[in-house]
């Protein structure tokens, strides 16, 4: 391999990247298909895999990231590892059951501590992952042990991204315990993080869980609702004509804040400004059932509202006896309580009964890695 092939290929990468931050796939993998086989270090790899999971190549991004990272770690390649290693959370929960993942991890944990001086960054990084999927699967005390063991190595850490993982999975052990304040603020200061880092795509998926945080549970009053409205605003403005799951998603759940907040004529119009739900996956399309249920509540009609909660039902029904999902769960839960908010309890009981959480022991997998 020349040095000039090399300069060439850092150059197609950069290109790559800046298409991925700029949220097109398809000319990442187009750009990453032109760097010569000789050229495919662990940059190039690293690159590859968020490409391919951004362009819902699910099996191949899997393939490439759990065979890619097993080497990375054999060879201290750190920065390139803990990029992978997001990667493999966010393509096992495509393709699999949490457990799946929380079982990946904890060989990588196992792996791990036979290393004499284990990198601090990815050991706290592969710790906050495992701790969050974990959590996901009710064991929130074995979640909140493998949290308290990182906890006190954070100060130490100068990267953002790490501190901004230990504050996600803080915020997702407080929603899940109910402390949705707690949730709410740990998760605003992870968006100013990656504003820091100016990692756009990152901002995006924090600000969408802050969103989640005020759509999907009753806790939270005006003041947290106004902040997500804004920040929910503000990236949708970011991405006007884009017919994105990400767009879709926060325009969705915006509709949502903006009824709690009595704001029906915004409602409506965030709702008929939507992209189209054609070609989404059935989770989103029984999303918008529901935020239109919402709405016809909202207005009173009661009958126009019960059809789309009935649709929305049928749907997540399926996807829900594949992977219960929190996210499922507490979906079921706000239709539950949207079935309540028109007076038919016999839905509402089935449903609430449906989403109960699991109450797994998964303490079996309680890292023993010192680092």
């Amino acid at each position: 391999m020349s040095n000039g092939d090399a300069i060439e290929a850092n150059e197609l990468v950069d290109l790559a990247e800046a298409s991925l931050a700029l949220g097109d796939a398809d000319a990442a993998l187009q750009l990453l298909e032109l760097v010569d086989y000789q050229c495919h270090d662990n940059r190039w790899i690293a690159t590859q895999v968020e490409a391919l999971r951004c362009h819902g190549d699910f099996d191949a991004c899997h393939e490439l990231a759990t065979t890619s990272l097993d080497r990375m770690i054999d060879e201290a390649d750190w920065g390139y590892a803990r990029r992978v290693l997001i990667e493999c959370g966010r393509v096992f929960t495509q393709l699999m059951p949490a457990q799946a993942l929380i079982e990946y991890l904890h060989t990588i944990e196992v792996k791990m501590r036979k290393i004499t001086e284990p990198d601090l960054l990815f050991s706290v990084q592969l710790l906050a992952v495992l701790a969050s999927y974990i959590a996901g699967e009710g064991d929130i005390a074995t979640a909140s042990a493998i949290v308290d063991c990182i906890a006190p190595r954070v100060d130490e850490i100068s990267d953002r991204r790490a501190k901004a993982s230990i504050l996600w999975i803080t915020a997702e052990l407080a929603e899940l315990n109910g402390a949705l304040e707690l949730a709410f603020s740990s998760m605003e200061a992870v968006v100013c993080l990656f504003q820091e880092e100016n990692d756009v795509l990152a901002v995006d998926r924090a600000v969408g869980y802050v969103v989640w945080l005020v759509s999907a549970h009753r806790g939270l009053d005006t003041p947290y609702a106004l902040k997500a409205e804004a920040y929910a605003i503000d990236v949708c403005q970011r991405h006007t004509g884009d017919a994105s799951m990400t767009r879709f998603m926060l325009m969705n759940m915006l509709a949502r804040i903006q009824l709690q907040l009595g704001k029906m004529h915004e409602a409506l119009q965030t709702l008929e400004d939507l992209p189209s739900p054609d070609g989404l996956p059935a989770e989103l399309v029984t999303e918008l059932e529901l935020t239109t249920a919402l709405y016809q509540i909202a207005v009173g009609r009661g009958n126009e509202a019960t059809l789309h909660l009935d649709n929305a039902v049928a749907i997540y029904e399926l996807s829900f006896q594949d992977v219960a999902t929190d996210e499922l769960r507490v979906s079921f839960r706000r239709i539950a309580h949207a079935y309540i908010d028109i007076e038919n309890f016999s839905k509402a009981e089935a449903l609430l009964n449906l989403s109960a959480s699991p109450q797994d022991d998964l303490s079996r997998y309680m890292p023993e890695l010192k680092f």
